[in-house]
């Protein structure tokens, strides 16, 4: 009886020190996000954009990587969220860092950018021109001026992996979006 009891000991112990654990790596993980001067969320391993949407494409591919735009705003919640929650968890992050490099634009910023068409203007005006109309919104290029698809709005962190990795597996040439991924959840509930 005294072995059960202590073995309930232990077990309870470890049950308390593993929640406490991630208790205190959630709320380290929230104190220890970082925002930029202009009041957006920003990653560690996010590239400074050139300014130059072709600069920026030609830097991902002396990379080997494709190009991420995270368009968000001041103030988004679910810009909040996709930082704390998303690109919080290690597998996510490493993926995305792995296989892409990421620019962040400001959905009424007013730094003057350069878009593909070489026209100079302020992000905001540029957002409009690539019908950028809501934050988050993830863009994706594989080549300079050729949207492979984008990510309007939050979206869980499986489903928001899944279209990093349709980009990455080329997804397009064989689907739309929704259909690869259902396709591919089909796939992994079945295996």
């Amino acid at each position: 009886m005294k072995f059960a009891r202590g073995i309930f000991f232990l077990v309870a112990m470890a049950v308390i020190a593993v929640g406490s654990t991630r208790v205190e790596a959630a709320s380290e993980a929230h104190a220890t996000l970082q925002k930029s001067a202009h009041g957006l969320y920003i990653q560690p391993w996010f590239h400074e954009s050139s300014g130059d949407m072709r600069q920026d494409m030609a830097a991902a591919q002396k990379a080997g990587k494709s190009l991420a735009v995270f368009w968000e705003q001041d103030g988004c919640h679910y810009c909040q969220e996709m930082h704390e929650v998303n690109l919080r968890d290690k597998d996510i992050a490493d993926y995305i860092s792995a296989n892409f490099y990421v620019v962040q634009y400001d959905l009424h910023g007013e730094n003057i950018v350069t878009g593909w068409d070489g026209i100079v203007q302020s992000q905001g005006e540029l957002a409009g021109k690539l019908g950028v109309r809501g934050t988050p919104t993830v863009l994706f290029y594989r080549t300079a001026g050729e949207e492979a698809t984008r990510l309007p709005g939050y979206a869980k962190p499986a489903i928001f992996k899944k279209v990093f990795e349709y980009v990455v597996e080329k997804g397009d040439a064989e689907a739309s979006l929704i259909d690869w991924i259902r396709a591919k959840i089909t796939a992994e509930t079945k295996g």
